[in-house]
């Protein structure tokens, strides 16, 4: 398979992608990265003018498209000895209070990639890593270029962007917070007929709730064990005690759109106890509308039409639901 990785700077996709292909290699795959960032430095310093991280983005637009014109296809000439191959990117950049764009379509295109995947984070991580980062972002931090809400606004411009160049390419797109388990990046580069699902589950209510919190993390884990099911949690992406109102928004966005629209087929719903969470709500109702299963897992006692009207299979325990999976043609690894 090959997966076109997109994501902003600070988001820690390089580091996320790398441990990717380390898990693989524990499940004896091979997984080739091809980051087309480093290729554009490396094509500087072969033709004898060299840049710096401050100073890429400092070129013209004409010597910079130029660059990552160049520097894919190089990509595209290696590309095809490799069975499974990660091209990890960036779309877009925010530098000196402007964005730039310096990758077109067109240079995508002969990649032809299978899958695109968009990491993500929150905002706050995001500008953490940006600013212990000396050597290029510090000082735009510093000099207030780079903000929360700027920072959400222009992931949201590289989901978007990615999802239309998938959309128009007619491929599959995901968006994979940075935080959560490399098996789903994994599973998509590896495995042509994976399925990517979400799992939904109360947050708010159980925060202290160590036991609560222990059922979720031992469902998802055991969830994980199928070959073909590549899984989104929330607990990656778990907002700041007191978040601006904002962070709130994109919170909301990322879960409904992001997350629970793009999931392959289904989501998982599942309550270790009897508690409310609008958010779950909302997810149930978004992931029916947009024609997804929701398999529900919660004490038998949780029942009431409005809940009733967005399940499409109740189940009264963990077991149940991994049962019906196998029961489905989901085989698990030994």
């Amino acid at each position: 398979m090959r997966v076109y990785c997109t994501g902003i700077s600070g988001v820690g996709a390089s580091k996320y992608i790398e441990g990717v292909v380390e898990y693989a290699k524990t499940k004896e795959e091979e997984i080739k990265i091809f980051n087309v960032g480093k290729e554009v430095f490396r094509l500087a310093e072969k033709a004898g003018y060299p840049v710096t991280p401050t100073g890429v983005l400092d070129l013209s637009e004409r010597a910079l498209t130029h660059l990552t014109d160049t520097a894919y296809e190089n990509i595209a000439g290696r590309i095809e000895k490799y069975e499974n191959a990660i091209i990890d990117a960036h779309l877009n950049f925010r530098w000196r209070g402007a964005i730039i764009t310096p990758v077109k379509m067109r240079m995508i295109t002969p990649l032809k990639p299978d899958i695109y995947v968009t990491i993500m984070d929150l905002a706050r991580p995001i500008i953490k890593r940006l600013s212990e980062d000396t050597k290029q972002w510090k000082r735009e931090i510093e000099k207030n270029n780079i903000t929360i809400p700027n920072t959400l606004d222009l992931q949201n411009m590289e989901v978007n962007l990615t999802e239309q160049i998938a959309h128009y390419k007619r491929k599959p797109m995901y968006v994979l917070p940075t935080g959560d388990s490399p098996d789903s990046l994994y599973k998509i580069a590896t495995n042509k007929d994976v399925e990517v699902a979400y799992v939904s589950f109360p947050m708010t209510h159980i925060l202290t709730d160590e036991v609560s919190r222990e059922k979720i993390d031992n469902f998802v884990k055991q969830l994980r064990q199928f070959e073909n099911l590549a899984l989104i949690t929330p607990r990656a992406v778990e907002v700041p005690t007191n978040p601006s109102s904002i962070e709130e928004q994109h919170t909301v966005m990322q879960d409904l759109g992001w997350f629970v629209e793009k999931s392959t087929k289904r989501i998982f719903v599942y309550f270790p106890k009897i508690v409310y969470s609008r958010g779950v709500d909302h997810e149930s109702i978004r992931a029916k509308e947009s024609c997804k299963e929701v398999w529900f897992t919660a004490p038998p006692e949780m029942r009431d039409p409005f809940t009733n009207s967005t399940i499409h299979k109740r189940f009264n325990s963990p077991e149940e639901c991994l049962e019906a999976l196998v029961k489905e043609g989901l085989k698990r690894t030994e």
